[in-house]
């Protein structure tokens, strides 16, 4: 059984697999944003917010 990002979170166990999968997620999405309504992404914004 796979532990999802939040429920390892609560049970205090690592899950970096899911942990680098929902950055790479997030990162897409953000860039899919980016190149359909046109402005800028902030890269170091990007970073900071997935610490």
């Amino acid at each position: 059984m796979a532990l999802s990002l939040k429920e390892g979170r609560s049970l205090g166990v690592s899950t970096p697999f899911n942990e680098a999968l929902t950055l790479l997620i997030k990162a897409r999405n953000d860039q899919t944003i980016q190149e359909i309504h046109g402005p800028e992404i902030d890269y170091e914004a990007l970073e900071r917010r997935s610490k």
